[in-house]
């Protein structure tokens, strides 16, 4: 696959950052019929592009998902409304399909290489590496380019938004779940919804207007005056459950299972809710015992987003998350030893530095 430069130059939208999820909203973004097929991924370098060449493009597979029963729907709203991991890795239980779909030809550029400013940059790398990743395209960033975050937390939304301005940085908190089946093949394997908002603002007008751009009805989008909100609840649903997926190194669900995982996950929980209700950066979140577990129960097979990079020996987001709520603990002169005790736990399990 060779990509005329007359495509990158056409791209209204680029997509930093080539992981499951990256791959996965490139391909609903360059389907999207407004767009003409307008956009292109960022990869780290010229060799991975060559590599992405050589694959023919993003190759996106639809995921098997076993039909819900009846009443599962009330469940599986709540699920989307809190946020499931984004990335579901049932690989090992399901069979490659005889006959894959084809590649889509989505252009892609490295992030070293010169070109015309960005227009429209989604940042779907992890949390832990917003900052860098956009430093590597800052020679193209101008201050009309419009940033929208893609990431776990609530860390680096505040960071970003401080740091590029209220105006251009939108947040996207998304329950799809997508996982990897090789280099740039990816699975779209639960059918979730995605709000799009603004930590400050939230100019009606401005998130309209970027909503017609986004593939709003393949993925379910829709505008969320109040993103913090919301995004505090996923962060709250993680910090809960993704260090104790790592930990007992299982599916989401077994955390209800196993006795000793159910009793910490119910500790941590207690102990998050009391951090949340006493810290001013956050909202209320009452019930959040129960939030985090009919996530757990509608995402049971689920393997964590965490837990992946854990096995995988990669960084994890754990600093974002727990780490972050730690931080936040400490600066207020509150406790915080659950959530303490369980990134030192993490970090001698699994031989990565603890958050």
């Amino acid at each position: 696959m060779k990509t005329p430069a007359s495509d990158l130059a056409a791209a209204q939208w680029h997509v930093l950052g080539a992981g499951a999820m990256g791959c996965l909203w490139a391909v609903r973004l360059w389907q999207h019929p407004p767009l003409a097929r307008r956009v292109a991924l960022l990869l780290r370098s010229a060799e991975e592009v060559e590599t992405y060449r050589r694959h023919g493009g993003v190759t996106l597979e639809e995921g098997w998902e076993k039909p819900l029963r009846a009443g599962d729907e009330v469940g599986a709203g709540l699920a989307r409304e809190q946020g499931q991991s984004e990335e579901v890795d049932d690989s090992r239980a399901r069979p490659a399909p005889t006959s894959g779909p084809i590649p889509t030809p989505v252009p892609a550029a490295a992030v070293t290489d010169v070109g015309p400013p960005l227009s429209h940059l989604l940042v779907a790398t992890k949390s832990q590496d917003v900052a860098a990743a956009l430093h590597s395209v800052h020679a193209r960033l101008t201050p009309d380019t419009c940033i929208v975050l893609l990431q776990n937390g609530v860390r680096v939304q505040r960071e970003i938004t401080d740091q590029y301005g209220a105006d251009r940085v939108y947040c996207l908190s998304t329950s799809h779940g997508a996982w990897r089946r090789g280099p740039f093949h990816v699975v779209h394997a639960g059918q979730g919804t995605a709000w799009l908002g603004q930590l400050e603002g939230n100019n009606a007008r401005a998130l309209d207007a970027l909503l017609a751009l986004l593939p709003a009805t393949a993925m379910q989008i829709d505008t969320d005056p109040h993103i913090a909100r919301r995004l505090w609840q996923k962060f709250a649903v993680n910090c809960a459950v993704n260090a104790l997926t790592v930990l007992y190194d299982c599916r989401n669900g077994e955390l209800l299972k196993i006795p000793q995982a159910r009793k910490d996950l119910d500790a941590l929980t207690s102990e998050i809710e009391g951090l949340l209700d006493v810290l001013p950066e956050a909202p209320p979140l009452p019930d959040l015992q129960e939030s985090v577990a009919e996530v757990l129960r509608v995402a049971a097979r689920n393997f964590s987003s965490t837990l992946q990079d854990a096995r995988q020996g990669r960084a994890t987001e754990l600093a974002h998350l727990n780490g972050y709520l730690c931080e936040l603990a400490t600066l207020h002169g509150l406790a915080s030893p659950l959530n303490h005790a369980l990134l030192q736990r993490v970090a001698s399990r699994s031989g990565l530095p603890a958050a």
